[in-house]
């Protein structure tokens, strides 16, 4: 599995101690990820000295697997190199643990074929936290076809399609306040169209009771009179 470099360099020093304590370990993505989250945000070598640190004080009796794993210390990193200067400059948020690192391995297990840098690293971190497992894999495979194998041009190509969908959007959006536009005339016509023959209806049929009413009033006073 490739990885960064930077990583590389830190996962071989928690090999090293694992053998020296007789653990074996292995690595998965999540380890790699994991890895590559610290080095992003802090140096290497700041990095390899917490870790020497911090294992140096347990008791060798209870040093596991796990204690040689990227994951079990990221926190503890976090903590003691936060506001130091080992700290990198990196614009952008870097995100953390995920529930499911299929397109980090997709890109580190089946994609690149070198391991990479650590502006690479921060070009992942976003692609496997922003973009779906589809466009991912679809970016790789278009990449491959084309023979790149480089985080760059499998960006551009998400960055493309990206790009494509976000005018399409626009274009559908600006179509359907057209047709509501169109629709609220036409609406507006028909309301005074409707109001106008409503109102002459109201005007008729108030004429039509007043004479009536006015009908009524003379057959009564006819009729009192001839009574008279």
């Amino acid at each position: 599995m490739v990885m960064s470099r930077a990583t590389r360099n830190v996962i071989n020093e928690l090999d090293k101690i694992a053998s020296s304590n007789g653990v074996q370990g292995f690595i998965v993505p999540a380890h790699v990820y994991m890895c590559d989250y610290m080095t992003i945000k802090y140096s290497t070598q700041a990095i390899i000295n917490v870790l020497r640190s911090q294992i140096s004080k347990i008791p060798k009796h209870k040093r596991e697997y796990k204690h040689f794993t990227p994951l079990y210390w990221y926190k503890v990193v976090d903590n003691m190199l936060g506001n130091g200067t080992a700290t990198r400059e990196v614009s952008g948020t870097v995100y953390g643990e995920m529930v499911d690192y299929n397109a980090f391995n997709h890109i580190v297990g089946m994609f690149l074929v070198s391991d990479y840098s650590v502006q690479d690293s921060v070009y992942i971190n976003n692609l496997v936290n922003t973009a779906s497992l589809s466009d991912i894999i679809n970016a790789c495979n278009t990449a491959k076809q084309n023979g790149v194998h480089t985080i760059a041009y499998m960006r551009a190509i998400i960055d493309g399609e990206n790009g494509k969908r976000e005018a399409e959007r626009q274009r559908a959006e600006q179509m359907n306040m057209k047709i509501a536009a169109s629709s609220g005339r036409l609406m507006h016509n028909d309301i005074h169209r409707h109001t106008a023959i409503e109102l002459a209806e109201i005007q008729y049929n108030y004429e039509k009771k007043r004479e009536s009413s006015d009908l009524e009033a003379a057959i009564r006073k006819l009729l009192g009179s001839m009574g008279g």
